[in-house]
């Protein structure tokens, strides 16, 4: 009986999220029936308790787009709950300082995957694009490194026996290679990669915690190989460290706990 009762609701969380992923309007039922392997029948349904909400709208030629309230309700839910609107200037801060473009990554512990929830786009005509809200590896690049190396161990061998996809020839898709990875961003605070993620793209990311003490995300600034040097390692490098820590003291400070498994 709770299963069936909670059934409707984890479709219509499905199909919240499916939107989501797909932010280019207007929707068709039949187009998120097939995404979600859905029946049409019950994406009906489900957009038409939408559309009463005024979550979503009919377009006029079959079709549904975003309606005011969906527009409200995710505009309060990104500028009073997320993190983001926090610690966005420090942010802003370390791209002006460094002059690269800096990204704040967050950890989903039940999924064991992280996204770019933020970005700072730094004013060069040459850099990589980063895609926002997307769910990454943590095995691969900076950013999932310094994520990863402050999870419990528990936590890291549950992360590697779900398997070690290779994204670039550079990726470290070995338990042993990961944990001596590892081991050196713990010793110097924060991660340096090149090439994990993105062919061409130097990352150095350093974590953030939350009020809690868990691993929140990180901080991370990405740089096109080309003008990368190798002294810019140490002092990107302190000066991503010095923003996380900033960072980690403004979520604490406003109370803020992601969730855990």
């Amino acid at each position: 009986m709770v299963a069936g009762e909670r059934e409707p609701v984890a479709r219509a969380i499905d199909v919240l999220s499916w939107l989501a992923a797909n932010p280019k309007p207007p929707w068709s039922v039949r187009h998120v029936a097939r995404g979600l392997r859905m029946s049409p029948t019950t994406v009906h349904r489900i957009f038409g308790i939408f559309e009463t909400r005024g979550l979503l709208e009919k377009d006029g030629e079959g079709g549904y787009v975003a309606g005011l309230e969906l527009y409200r309700i995710s505009h309060s839910v990104a500028a009073q709950m997320s993190p983001v609107h926090l610690v966005r200037r420090h942010l802003e801060a370390l791209c002006a300082e460094c002059g690269e473009t800096v990204l704040l990554g967050g950890y989903d512990a039940k999924r064991a995957q992280m996204m770019f929830v933020d970005v700072v786009q730094a004013p060069h005509p040459v850099q990589y694009l980063s895609k926002l809200n997307e769910w990454l590896p943590l095995h691969s690049g900076a950013t999932g490194l310094a994520i990863l190396a402050f999870l419990p161990e528990l936590e890291r061998k549950s992360i590697y026996a779900a398997g070690l996809a290779s994204l670039t020839d550079r990726t470290l898709v070995t338990e042993d290679d990961i944990e001596a990875a590892l081991t050196q961003v713990r010793q110097q605070g924060y991660a340096c990669s090149h090439g994990q993620r993105t062919l061409g793209a130097v990352g150095i990311a350093a974590p953030v915690f939350d009020a809690a003490d868990h691993v929140f995300g990180d901080v991370c600034v990405t740089i096109p190989e080309q003008r990368f040097t190798e002294p810019m390692a140490a002092t990107v490098g302190a000066a991503v460290l010095a923003t996380s820590k900033i960072v980690t003291e403004e979520l604490r400070r406003a109370g803020y706990r992601r969730g855990i498994a």
